[in-house]
Parts: C-alpha cells; sequence; structure tokens
C-alpha cells in the first residue's frame, strides 16, 4: 500500500523493486508468491505502471545455462510474470555477463539460447558502474569450460608479444586469434 501511495504521490509511471525479497520474504510458497505477483500487478493496472521486479538466483553452478528453474521463490513467480530476463556469469572473464530472455507473454522471445546480449562491467565517467554492450553470442559460447592450461599458455604467449616484439593490442589478436578462437 505504500508503494502505491508514494507512486500516485510522485506521478510515477516506472516502479523498479530491486529486490522483491525487501517487499516479500516468503516466496518460496506457492500461495505467497501468487499473492505478491496479484499485487504487484493490480498496482500495475490501476496507475498505469511499468513494473521492473527484480529477483536474485540462488547461486549456480559457473558454466551453467540459465533456466527458469534457476530463479528464486515459486514458480508462480515466474508464471505470473508477463515478461522473465535474466543475467548470468560467463566464463569468458570476471568482469563479462550476459542477458537472456526467458519469458515473453505478448512477443516473440528475441534473445534465447542463440543469441544472447554480452555486456562486460564498465566505469562510466559519473564514478558509477554501468554496462558496455560487447556483442550477441550463443550462451553456449559465453559458458563454455575454459581450459586453464591452454588459457595459461596464451597468457605467456602474450606476454611474450610484448616483451619481446612489442606488439600491440590489435597485433597480438590478429597473431592469436587463428590460435585460440
Amino acid at each position: 500500500d505504500s508503494i502505491e501511495l508514494e507512486t500516485i504521490k510522485t506521478g510515477a509511471k516506472v516502479l523498479i523493486i530491486d529486490n522483491m525479497s525487501a517487499i516479500s520474504q516468503d516466496n518460496e510458497k506457492s500461495g505467497n508468491a501468487a499473492k505478491l505477483m496479484n499485487k504487484v500487478k493490480d498496482l500495475q493496472r490501476r496507475n498505469k505502471l511499468t513494473v521492473l521486479l527484480m529477483a536474485h538466483t540462488p547461486k549456480i553452478l559457473q558454466g551453467e545455462a540459465i533456466i527458469a528453474n534457476n530463479l528464486a521463490g515459486s514458480s508462480n513467480l515466474f508464471n505470473l510474470a508477463d515478461s522473465v530476463m535474466a543475467i548470468n556469469t560467463t566464463t569468458m572473464a570476471d568482469d563479462v555477463r550476459y542477458i537472456k530472455q526467458l519469458k515473453s507473454r505478448y512477443n516473440e522471445i528475441q534473445f534465447h539460447k542463440d543469441n544472447v546480449v554480452a555486456l562486460k562491467f564498465s566505469a562510466r565517467p559519473d564514478g558509477f558502474k554501468g554496462f558496455e554492450f560487447l556483442n550477441y553470442e550463443t550462451e553456449d559460447e559465453l559458458i563454455k569450460p575454459v581450459d586453464k592450461a591452454t588459457k595459461a599458455d596464451e597468457d605467456r604467449e602474450i606476454i611474450d608479444l610484448i616483451i619481446h616484439f612489442g606488439f600491440t593490442v590489435a597485433q597480438i589478436a590478429e597473431e592469436l586469434k587463428p590460435k585460440y578462437a
């Protein structure tokens, strides 16, 4: 109720709730999850709002594809949502993530396992963190296992190319891409 009062008072058209556990602690139970989602959807309809309701996923293994079952809480959260998107880690680098569309009630899913959005954390001029678009990739490519021995060999070759030959980043990429891509 207090969220709706504040929405009306400010005239907001977009409501972002980060994180849903801040407004409802017991979303594992089907009845509680359904009650929460119905209240949010009623709030959305009454006030003509766009609502972004964020929920964290329980920890999943690195390199595991994200699916609807990974989402925290009851399956009612997923079932009653109009759209569901997820952000997952990659095996490429610690600062690279990808976005995958898991559900879209009214439109075709565009960002499925064969077309996810790859992003990299970046520092913004205002000092906050943001994301930089990298590319559209397949999910499998972004979460494939990294062979540590191959990675160590690649790292040694990069260092050698810099120290012994003074290669630029572009020259290193050109030299090593056929071998490690």
